[in-house]
């Protein structure tokens, strides 16, 4: 895992409310950008296309972002595991821990679950 890989996200039109306020949902639209570039930057596309899939997602919304904040998503070291393999099963799990800053200050924090079939 790279912990000094960031991704920036400018929050549009279409990201916001009428109250100017995030949609909830666009979080894992944004995520699964991030995810594709960060696979990307480790590995070629098929790879990471054909390798890892999401197996669960967790949320947790601490403040909103609004229309045009800058997001800056970064991979967050306490709350990343890396693969450990699942006895039996011919899976390899990765947990990802996500950071979404706005001005420095976290709005969200998001876990992605990856299984990768080994076999």
């Amino acid at each position: 895992m790279n912990p000094n890989f960031t991704y920036d996200y400018l929050v549009t039109f279409g990201d916001a409310d009428a109250q100017k306020v995030t949609y909830n949902g666009r979080y894992l639209d944004i995520v699964d950008d991030f995810l594709y570039r960060y696979l990307e930057a480790h590995q070629t596309r098929e790879e990471a296309v054909s390798t890892f899939k999401v197996k669960d997602v967790v949320i947790d919304y601490l403040a909103p972002s609004r229309l045009g904040d800058r997001l800056v998503v970064r991979v967050d070291e306490s709350t990343s595991l890396p693969c450990d393999t699942c006895s039996g099963e011919g899976l390899a799990h990765l947990k990802l821990g996500l950071s979404f800053l706005v001005a420095e200050e976290k709005v969200t924090s998001v876990q992605v679950t990856f299984a990768a079939n080994l076999g």
